[in-house]
């Protein structure tokens, strides 16, 4: 036990200092002076607490995942949640049990490949997945959830690969549409992919299914901020939530769901 926690104290520490200083690097980036309230700092812990969280519990990823089945239901397309850059798909289980909870039973949170660093590998081998949801409901259409870079991901598949119109909707969570100057802090070839003017990125214009983009200003990871907000897309701005507690934020997740239920007799 002794061993475990001195393992996880610098490690907190590094992660700590990692946020803060994302932090300031938005708040120079934005011009902006700190704001040392009760409310920023909160803003910090939660965003400190939840990575540190998700990268110890990582490991349960490799558990195998199974695209989910239920024809109570077929008035719903099923939905499949991608996680961002770094991320698995415990990321995306507090709004995939949302989802649930709200009728949306058939929703999948999955993996964005370990032994690939490539987006545009990561989007062709999203059509195995969307076709595996498709057969296993025997629903034409799926909708897709991504946050950060998986925006980014299926975005791709849906601009160079899905060529049947296989995704219904698209919503994007802190999705650096035109990229993050962050992503030079990165490690891997999938991170400088979200550079801005990158070809990834400049690739990526007014695709044609219909999509939501939800993003805050206080989001560290996305710089500009604005980046998460393309003009091509239906934007809804979303005030003091962070990159990561995005995922957790129970007036995103509202948000998700109504985007998901704007089709006429959904609900």
């Amino acid at each position: 036990m002794n061993f475990i926690l001195s393992l996880l104290l610098p490690f907190s520490c590094l992660t700590f200092i990692g946020v803060t200083g994302l932090t300031i690097i938005r708040n120079v980036e934005q011009q902006r002076r700190p704001r040392f309230t009760a409310n920023s700092i909160s803003h910090l812990i939660t965003e400190w607490a939840l990575f540190t969280l998700l990268i110890i519990t990582s490991p349960l990823a490799l558990i195998p995942s199974r695209p989910p089945r239920d024809d109570s239901d077929k008035t719903r397309c099923p939905v499949i949640l991608i996680p961002g850059y770094g991320m698995t798909r415990l990321s995306m289980w507090p709004l995939a049990i949302y989802l649930r909870n709200q009728g949306r039973r058939v929703t999948w949170a999955i993996d964005n490949p370990v032994w690939h660093d490539n987006i545009d590998t990561f989007a062709v081998m999203l059509s195995t997945t969307v076709n595996r949801l498709r057969q296993a409901t025997g629903s034409a259409q799926v909708d897709i959830v991504g946050h950060s870079m998986g925006g980014i991901v299926a975005a791709a598949y849906i601009k160079r690969v899905d060529n049947e119109g296989c995704v219904r909707r698209l919503i994007t969570l802190g999705t650096p549409w035109s990229g993050s100057k962050i992503a030079v802090l990165g490690v891997g070839h999938q991170i400088q992919q979200l550079l801005p003017n990158s070809p990834t990125i400049d690739g990526l214009s007014e695709i044609s299914t219909p999509t939501t983009a939800i993003w805050g200003p206080d989001d560290s990871i996305i710089l500009p901020s604005s980046s998460a907000a393309p003009k091509s897309a239906t934007c809804i701005e979303v005030q003091d939530v962070g990159h990561l507690s995005m995922l957790t934020s129970h007036t995103v997740m509202q948000l998700v769901h109504t985007a998901l239920c704007d089709e006429p007799g959904e609900s």
